[in-house]
């Protein structure tokens, strides 16, 4: 029992620091962050690069992926409504059919706050 939880722990050590995901594997999309909600973000005007916008919204269950322009890590609550976000995605990331429609945390890389 030791030696599995051994690997599993070693196996969670060794995933945590793994390199980012190369630039050619990321998407990048923009919006406006229509609402903030405890835990999570509505994200209106959705848009991915060369795609027209979306016209409903998409929230973001995610509570630690929030940097600004320079790289700089800042808190979910440095997160208001009608912020310019980019948000980088992976290149296989799909939007789940709920109403608002959802995009699974791990397929988010960052959600960057926008300078206006």
């Amino acid at each position: 029992m030791k030696k599995i939880c051994s690997v599993v722990l070693l196996l969670l050590v060794l995933t945590a620091c793994s390199p980012p995901p190369a630039k050619e594997s990321i998407v990048e999309a923009s919006g406006v962050v229509e609402k903030v909600e405890t835990g999570s973000i509505l994200i209106k005007d959705f848009q991915e690069e060369g795609t027209e916008p979306s016209t409903d919204g998409i929230r973001f269950q995610i509570a630690d992926k929030y940097y600004i322009e320079d790289g700089a890590k800042i808190k979910f609550t440095d997160i208001s409504e009608n912020d310019k976000v980019k948000i980088q995605l992976a290149k296989d990331y799909n939007v789940q059919e709920t109403s608002p429609a959802q995009i699974n945390a791990k397929y988010v890389i960052k959600i960057i706050k926008l300078n206006d």
